[in-house]
């Protein structure tokens, strides 16, 4: 009796030893069962997940006991998140007779990853290691590598190693081989080996080491995918047996679409079947197939199974840009990790294998995943993928960097038709404080993703943003705004562009039918559209345009936006060749020195002559007064940009802002420039120049200039009176009355004083100085003999009280004007009521002449 229970008890303790499971749910491997070797460079993370913990380039093992060789299976998972090499890839070791694993022992491994990218099973005599199994090729070559893997040897030597790359139980056999060289175990165990950018991107779970389990139960049909109109792919949770996988009776389509025509099961993934149809899948449909009678290779005959499906190809829009995390520093809540939030828009699960992401200039692609409608996908890089998954799903890339500032993001489909694409900026934060870092851009509306910057904001979440969810600032922005043609511009002679307000559907944009060019020319003979922008059209003309001649484009067919709203037929753009400019050709006509919270910096130029005038590579800048030199040149526009004789034109970093903030009568007028020159809230310059540094016009500027009884200067604006003067008294602040600022349209304090029959004329001779925009300054127009000099020109109250010295010594032009705006000498706005101007003049032959001149100041009384 006693001897049997000896023999039971130690079968007991061999059982014990030749099998062990751990998942690591314990947090610990230091019991149950008992992992050793470089215990500092592993730990259990948070997901419950062993996970290799070190620094700097090495190589790291853990082992613990282990005798199972003969009849036995082994179950793991692992993950290695980089593209496997020489110096970077993992081993699970199945036999060992050696607790190193570094040196020389006896027994077999798994080695996950090589320079072939390939999963294999590998015998190891000493140094010596011989391949058993090879997998294909390329398993390992990805950013992020998940898989399940099973061995199993059986009694008579043989070995099969099977993996799972979605990380089921769907496993794919990569190989077998026969060998029995060792048949006695000690240790089971796991080697990493890495460079010092890997130290923690592996991980291991889930071991299972038992006796090979007979297989007693049915295949499950898990999905079924759409590849095309015509076929399908049907994956199961195992291997299945191919004689029964590939007879057609086994399938049934509902809809009219009957048996398929063809059942192939696919050569590397055993748990896939392809099925190719006869009759056509409906785009938008809702399908049901029946599977029934499939066997597994065991035998195993699966129970009768229903899986839906929808055929359905993304249109533009389906899939959009929702969020974006450029700049995550400093931290508000949460991880401090670039990303960009994929939103499914559609009503349909929409596949994302093999778009195409493209940040820039830099291009990833996609995996294979689902995005399921109004699902959310985040996207970042890998060394981020474990701290974005907490807030949903994640597609982890080893390039991802996203700029501060803003660069275009656009995602194409598969076949390279254009999904999604944001030109986004720092400027659509509309907060300046939240531009600084820490908060995402939202998109405020995907039902209307083409509308570009107006469509964005910073969020509102208390966290910083919203990854993974409904966007705190989710409202309705539904676009009526028909579009508009902003401008068009000469290329060369047989080329012209034109421009559009906003992003335009292809197929009218591409219409050579829908333009028309007056004065000869006609229907271009082609047309090309800038991808992915859509919002401009290059038009190839068959015969010259001439210089010095105004042509008119019209619009003769269809052309919607994005959202359906149809650009107005017949409407007519002037257009011509333009001309380089001379000095006083475009004129500063209004400057923002001191913006507003949150605001930025403008400056409104004005085309005074005849001309078109091409603005491309003009240059906005400051001239360094002790270098004599230029500083912070700022290229305008590097594109053919034509200003018309008489046209306005706004330059500023952020169009958007400027028109959230002002009123802007011509809201087309803005060129958005990258850089801008410096321009401080109290004095400083600003130069139009030309490439080879001609100055165009100027201005020094200082906050004095501003109307003296102004309480505050933010927001306000300097408006030059008449484009046609110089001098600083021809600036003064913008009028209360259009909000302080006029950027896109006339001045409120414009003046077009004419030259004055006699020496000096007053206008207007009755003036109000309450910067309300109507006569807010008095013009003291003047034509003088050449080489005369205003001596003195004095103001005095109708009491001949001296109020204001407005001139002394003054070196006229032969024409000109000299502004008063109602201040006297200690700053003070004057009375209402009538005052004397006192004029002398020293003519060239020294005789000196005296005028009187008489002016009204009025106002509210």
């Amino acid at each position: 009796m006693r001897l049997i229970l000896f023999f039971i008890l130690l079968i007991s303790a061999f059982r014990l030893n030749a099998q062990f499971t751990d998942d690591f749910s314990d947090g610990d491997f230091s019991s149950n069962p008992a992992w050793s070797g470089d215990d500092a460079q592993f730990k259990i993370n948070t997901s419950n997940v062993l996970q290799l913990n070190s620094s700097g380039t090495d190589t790291s093992i853990l082992v613990t006991q282990n005798q199972l060789v003969d009849n036995g299976q082994w179950e793991f998972y692992v993950k290695q998140s980089f593209n496997s090499s020489s110096n970077n890839y993992s081993r699970i070791y199945l036999v060992s007779n050696n607790q190193n694993l570094k040196g020389n022992l006896q027994g077999y491994f798994v080695q996950i990853g090589s320079t072939q990218d390939d999963i294999t099973l590998n015998r190891q005599d000493g140094s010596a290691i011989t391949i058993l199994i090879a997998g294909p090729g390329g398993m390992t070559a990805n950013s992020t590598n998940s898989f399940t893997i099973k061995v199993i040897h059986n009694l008579s030597g043989n070995w099969e190693l099977y993996a799972d790359p979605n990380a089921g139980a769907a496993y794919q056999l990569l190989g077998s081989a026969t060998d029995q060289t060792y048949t006695t175990s000690a240790y089971f165990g796991v080697f990493c080996k890495y460079t010092s950018s890997n130290a923690t991107k592996v991980y291991f779970d889930d071991f299972e080491v038992q006796t090979i389990v007979v297989d007693s139960f049915p295949p499950n049909a898990l999905s079924v995918s759409v590849v095309s109109p015509n076929q399908l792919e049907i994956n199961f949770d195992e291997p299945i047996d191919t004689i029964t996988a590939q007879n057609i009776s086994n399938y049934l389509i509902n809809n009219n679409i009957g048996q398929p025509s063809m059942a192939l099961t696919d050569n590397l993934v055993l748990s896939k079947i392809h099925l190719f149809l006869s009759t056509s899948l409906q785009q938008g449909i809702n399908y049901l197939i029946t599977v029934d009678n499939i066997k597994d290779l065991n035998g195993n005959i699966m129970n009768q199974t229903q899986l839906p499906f929808t055929f359905y190809t993304a249109q533009s829009g389906d899939v959009v840009f929702n969020e974006i995390m450029a700049d995550p520093t400093p931290e508000v809540g949460l991880p401090d990790v670039e990303y960009l939030e994929l939103f499914n828009n559609s009503a349909f699960p929409v596949s994302l294998k093999n778009w195409t992401l493209k940040i820039g200039t830099n291009v990833q692609t996609l995996p294979d995943s689902t995005l399921q409608p109004g699902g959310f996908i985040l996207l970042c890089h890998q060394n981020n993928q474990s701290l974005m998954e907490p807030y949903g799903s994640v597609i982890s890339f080893t390039s991802f960097s996203l700029v501060n500032t803003g660069t275009t993001l656009t995602l194409l489909n598969e076949k390279g038709g254009l999904i999604h694409f944001v030109n986004y900026s720092d400027s659509w934060y509309g907060q300046s404080s939240k531009a600084e870092g820490g908060w995402s851009l939202e998109q405020i509306d995907p039902d209307n993703h083409c509308l570009g910057a107006s469509n964005w904001w910073a969020s509102n979440a208390a966290l910083g943003g919203t990854p993974g969810s409904k966007n705190s600032i989710d409202d309705d922005k539904t676009d009526m705004a028909a579009p508009q043609i902003s401008r068009v511009a000469v290329l060369d002679s047989m080329t012209v562009q034109v421009v559009f307000s906003e992003s335009l559907d292809s197929l009218g944009l591409l219409n050579p039918a829908a333009y028309q060019i007056y004065d000869n020319i006609g229907a271009p003979v082609a047309v090309a559209a800038n991808f992915p922008y859509y919002n401009s059209a290059i038009l190839s003309l068959d015969q010259p345009l001439m210089e010095n001649v105004i042509y008119k484009l019209q619009i003769d067919d269809t052309i919607t936006d994005c959202s359906g709203n149809i650009l107005a037929v017949s409407t007519t753009v002037p257009f011509g060749i333009a001309t380089i400019p001379n000095k006083n050709d475009l004129v500063i006509n209004e400057i923002l020195f001191d913006p507003k919270a949150d605001g930025v910096d403008y400056v409104e130029i004005y085309n005074r002559s005849e001309k078109i005038i091409d603005l491309r590579g003009l240059r906005l800048a400051n001239y360094d007064l002790a270098s004599l030199d230029f500083e912070n040149l700022s290229i305008i526009t590097e594109e053919n940009y034509p200003i018309f004789p008489g046209e306005y034109l706004t330059l500023t970093t952020a169009q958007e802002i400027v028109r959230n903030q002002y009123f802007c009568k011509n809201p087309l007028n803005f060129v958005e420039m990258e850089e801008f020159p410096s321009m401080t809230n109290t004095d400083g310059n600003v130069y139009l120049i030309t490439p080879s540094q001609q100055v165009l016009d100027s201005i020094h500027y200082t906050d004095d200039m501003h109307f003296a009884l102004l309480k505050n200067y933010d927001g306000v604006s300097l408006e030059r009176i008449n484009y046609n003067l110089t001098g600083i008294e021809n600036w003064h602040s913008a009028a209360e009355s259009v909000g302080f600022g006029t950027p896109t349209y006339q001045n409120s304090q414009f003046n077009s004083s004419t030259a004055p029959t006699a020496e000096f004329e007053l206008s207007p001779e009755v003036f109000s100085p309450d910067n309300d925009g109507v006569d807010d300054v008095l013009f003291i127009n003047y034509k003088l003999p050449q080489g005369a000099i205003i001596s003195s020109l004095v103001i005095y109250d109708a009491q001949g009280r001296l109020i204001r010295k407005l001139k002394s010594n003054f070196m006229a032009e032969s024409q000109g004007s000299i502004i008063w705006d109602g201040i006297d000498d200690s700053n003070q706005k004057v009375r209402i009521g009538i005052y004397i101007l006192y004029i002398e003049t020293l003519q060239i032959d020294g005789n000196v002449q005296k005028k009187k001149l008489m002016t009204t100041v009025s106002g509210r009384l």
